[in-house]
């Protein structure tokens, strides 16, 4: 019976989706119907072959990690679809440029961009802690976690955007793929991606150099990045010296430390912290014009929030729950980051949903819960059958 029920599961789970396709993108191309359908098989002979298999993809199996990293994670992906669906919504907003609502919701954009930093520190709070592993099997880990749905979703972009018209246009796309080109695809978000991958590089040599640092040097280090990241804000330099990387790198540091036990005892300096700097935050974004540059992603304010939003799940860790739809959140959290923006751009061509001028707050808000549903519903779609292919021809290699 559960082999059967498993089977009518995935098999309506799969017509629901090609029909949603149908309507979303139409007609739909015969290859992805046949990618889709191998996934779907995949899929079906892992419930039948793992009792848990199923249970897994649905989150129902209560996670055994510390659920502060699940409602961090939920909430680094609330604030980027957060972005995303006012950006492109206050640009309808005509007339209202010089009210304080207009203003507010432009600055809450400004605001969430701090999930850049929050991404990085929870790669830097999950993957420095040392682990007994060799550098390849780290990047084979990431392979099929990272890179695989990155190819997967740029693929999916560029043939939702038409790029894609048959099997000469794929080694045009695979340069884009391969140059971080992210023209006339919608996938100008997929810069963090590349972020992450050239901080995981180093991340697997940094894993045995920081598994004996003192806490005290490493503290020093964390106040050092600050210290950086001001110097790099602040300083115009006249000569070629570029910290973007080294400013990455070190990010993955701080989320680090924020993660450590012993940091526990500065989470309310912290929080007071990040609540000032964004109280500094709305002052510059009000009052100096430049802010543009003073807000950057890597500026010592931005620091200093992602660090206060550690802090702050940090200290209610107690008092957080292993909830279904936080770890259903997390789990495709990677798959809604990528595919969010097309989500957003659908709801705005497609439905019309987005509108901030009206009701005033309600709409937004309804704008933000419906992108993130159906991102949600997307990611898992194409997670399961299709990421799954690739993942599945990486554990019959590893087996060989």
């Amino acid at each position: 019976m559960r082999v059967l029920l498993n089977i009518v599961y995935w098999i309506g789970i799969f017509v629901a989706g090609v029909l949603a396709l149908k309507y979303a993108i139409a007609p739909v191309s015969y290859v992805v119907l046949g990618i889709a359908a191998v996934g779907l098989a995949i899929s079906i002979f892992k419930s039948v072959k793992s009792d848990d298999y199923l249970k897994g993809t649905l989150a129902l199996n209560k996670s055994r990690n510390i659920p502060v990293y699940d409602f961090i994670r939920v909430f680094a992906v609330i604030s980027v679809i957060t972005i995303h669906v006012l950006s492109l919504d206050l640009v309808f907003a005509a007339g209202y440029e010089n009210t304080l609502y207009y203003k507010t919701l432009d600055f809450i954009v400004w605001w969430c961009l701090n999930c850049n930093i929050i991404f990085v520190m929870l790669s830097g709070a999950l993957l420095l802690p040392y682990r007994d592993e060799t550098v390849l099997t780290f990047y084979g880990k990431r392979l099929s976690k990272i890179v695989i749905p990155l190819i997967v979703y740029y693929l999916w972009y560029s043939w939702a955007f038409g790029q894609i018209t048959g099997a000469a246009s794929l080694p045009n796309v695979f340069k884009k793929l391969a140059t971080a080109d992210f023209s006339d695809n919608a996938t100008d978000h997929f810069w963090l991606v590349y972020v992450l991958i050239a901080v995981y590089i180093l991340i697997a040599f940094l894993r045995p150099m920081l598994k004996n640092y003192p806490y005290k040097f490493l503290t020093g280090l964390v106040i050092a990045t600050v210290l950086i990241l001001t110097f790099f804000t602040y300083v115009p330099f006249n000569i070629e010296m570029d910290g973007i990387y080294l400013g990455w790198v070190l990010v993955a540091v701080v989320g680090f430390w924020c993660a450590k036990d012993e940091t526990r005892k500065y989470d309310t300096v912290l929080i007071i912290i990040g609540i000032l700097s964004s109280i500094l935050m709305w002052v510059i974004y009000r009052f100096d014009s430049s802010y543009g540059l003073t807000l950057s992603n890597l500026s010592p304010y931005r620091l200093l929030v992602a660090m206060g939003v550690f802090a702050f799940f940090f200290k209610i860790k107690d008092k957080l729950k292993s909830l279904y739809l936080i770890r259903l959140i997390s789990k495709y959290s990677y798959g809604i980051m990528l595919v969010h923006y097309w989500v957003v751009g659908y709801l705005e061509m497609k439905i019309g949903i987005n509108s901030s001028t009206r009701w005033t707050g309600a709409y937004p808000l309804l704008s933000i819960i419906v992108a993130l549903i159906l991102s949600l519903i997307v990611a898992y779609l194409i997670d399961n059958f299709v990421c799954v292919i690739f993942t599945a021809a990486i554990d019959l290699l590893k087996k060989k």
